[in-house]
């Protein structure tokens, strides 16, 4: 067990250097060819023992395999403390879903070894698939920020797959990988019996018997060629891609406005705040202008605003549009009611009036709403009761935090420009495909994704961002504007391929025409079908292994 905790310490430090992070900030192909021996332990760990060691063994080895790439939350420039809770719970909630999968594999293989190459796929992409659904309803399940695909972008050939499968099919070409490498490296440490004694390995794993090994080559020959058709596929469908955007006769020439200021920042919403942000867009919209710019593009958190509130400054905000005859998207906090508010993003025209909007449907935890809040409110009252009640003893004053949610959107809508239809995938929506697909099928040609970065200002935060906005274009063939309010702007081509970056932290006007793209992809179309093949197959062997066990006793 000593040798394995080594291992996964390793797999920890692999981590560190695959996905973006304060040691490599930058997508690299070291990254993308690293990430597929990451797992490897995993996958033999599951082949190798049971009950309460394997699911510890597989649990940390997952964990190594992605918590170290949690680290960011940390490094939080804000609310370090609520950085540390999400991260502990992260870790958590992954080694419970990893452990109790892995269980659940090796009850499975026991019976049929063979399986494997079938098997430790459809775990790894069910474990996968299952924290894609379930992190956009439970707080405890970490966000999909670092699938086992996303390394891949530094290799573009690979993830054309995306179109036909979405993201989990690049992460079954590293799964494929990976429990190949795991069943060659299962034969290599069963023939040699000092290593079986040092790893105490349980008594019933034994080597393949020659009907296995043939069942295993033939199970890999065609996991293989499948993913291989998928790939190449993908790629011929990215050429006519590539002529197509080249060659289009319909596009929009848009702006993002990277002004690398926050006033969330600054700690306090004041009039000196107001009248800066103004004064810096203003001299950006104006840039814009001069580069024959036709929308205008804004961060979250552009202007301190929250309508109808802030009615002075937003009419500031309409004059300067006025002024410069740019239509605009921008984001604005709107209150319906004392107890209802959205972030809501409006589309401005020339003359500064309203002619769409769209209310953002991902809200960020502990960012627009509180998690719990009916178990947190209670506490923090308590707390706060007593610190009122022994200031004069212990000087504690009580927690001030937001006493209001944001509400979430309900449904994808596109915004008219010039003759073609965009739409808004707002920060975290970048993470979740369907927002995507949605908005695809009513009709967008484009996407823009403005996001605030002002918690996570490095150049790694921004790079995974950038990885998940090449996925979701390759998963759609539609071009994405991606900018953040304190960190770079972007646009990544139909292929999934990052066009234009702007400097990292510094002040720019990125002005770009992004061609207009009608298609739909197999996965627009389809949704997650490649998902729920490969959960089918884990189940069909379930059940297998299920009947299997049962005809042994009772034979």
């Amino acid at each position: 067990m000593a040798i394995f905790l080594g291992i996964i310490f390793v797999q920890s430090i692999f981590s560190l250097l695959i996905w973006p992070s304060f040691l490599l900030p930058d997508m690299n192909l070291f990254s993308a060819l690293a990430v597929f021996i990451l797992p490897i332990p995993c996958l033999v760990i599951v082949q190798m023992y049971s009950g309460k060691r394997l699911f510890v063994l597989f649990g940390l080895s997952h964990v190594a395999c992605f918590l170290p790439a949690a680290i960011l939350l940390l490094q939080m420039k804000y609310h370090v403390w609520i950085g540390f809770i999400i991260w502990f719970m992260v870790g958590l909630s992954t080694f419970a879903i990893a452990g109790l999968t892995g269980v659940w594999g090796r009850l499975v293989i026991r019976r049929m070894p063979w399986a494997m190459v079938f098997v430790a796929p459809s775990l790894m992409l069910f474990v996968e698939y299952l924290m894609i659904l379930l992190s956009q309803t439970f707080i405890l399940i970490p966000p999909p920020e670092t699938l086992y695909a996303y390394p891949l972008v530094a290799i573009p050939p690979l993830i054309q797959i995306a179109s036909f499968t979405g993201v989990l099919g690049a992460s079954a070409l590293v799964a494929f990988f990976a429990t190949t490498a795991a069943v060659v490296l299962r034969e290599k440490i069963l023939a040699n019996p000092r290593w079986r004694e040092q790893l105490k390995i349980d008594p019933d794993v034994v080597p393949f018997s020659v009907p296995d090994r043939k069942k295993v080559l033939w199970g890999s020959v065609a996991v293989g060629v499948g993913l291989l058709l998928l790939v190449v596929l993908g790629n011929v469908e990215a050429v006519r891609v590539a002529q197509q955007q080249a060659a289009s006769d319909r596009s929009v020439k848009a702006a993002l406005l990277q002004a690398q200021f926050d006033p969330a920042t600054t700690g306090k919403w004041n009039r000196t705040v107001e009248n800066t942000a103004v004064r810096i867009y203003r001299t950006m919209m104006m840039q814009a202008k001069e580069k024959d710019a036709e929308i205008l593009f804004f961060t979250e958190n552009a202007f301190p605003m929250v309508l109808p509130r802030s009615q002075r400054l937003w009419e500031e905000v309409r004059e300067v549009i006025r002024e410069v005859e740019l239509s605009a998207i921008i984001g604005v906090i709107t209150e319906v009611d004392k107890d209802l508010s959205y972030n809501m993003w409006y589309q401005l025209n020339t003359l500064g009036e309203i002619e769409g909007y769209y209310t953002k449907q991902a809200l960020v935890p502990f960012g627009e709403y509180l998690p719990l809040r009916k178990v947190i409110d209670p506490v923090i009252a308590v707390i706060n009761r007593i610190f009122n009640t022994t200031y004069s003893l212990f000087k504690l004053t009580a927690i001030e935090y937001d006493n209001y949610d944001l509400a979430q959107g309900k449904e994808s809508k596109l915004f008219s420009v010039n003759d073609g239809k965009i739409f808004l995938a707002v920060c975290d929506e970048i993470m979740y495909s369907k927002y995507f697909r949605a908005g695809v099928a009513l009709g967008g040609e484009a996407v823009f994704a403005p996001n605030a970065s002002n918690w996570f200002q490095r150049p790694a935060y921004f790079n995974r961002r950038l990885q998940m906005t090449a996925f979701r274009a390759v998963e759609t063939r539609r071009w994405i504007g991606q900018l953040s309010s304190m960190g770079g702007s972007a646009f990544v081509d139909a292929l999934g391929i990052i066009r234009h970056a702007s400097p990292f932290a510094t002040r720019s006007v990125n002005v770009q025409i992004v061609p207009l793209l009608t298609g739909k992809t197999l996965y627009v179309q389809w949704g997650d079908w490649f998902a729920w093949f490969w959960l089918a197959i884990l189940f069909g062997f379930s059940m297998a292994a299920f009947i299997f066990s049962r005809w042994k006793r009772s034979t």
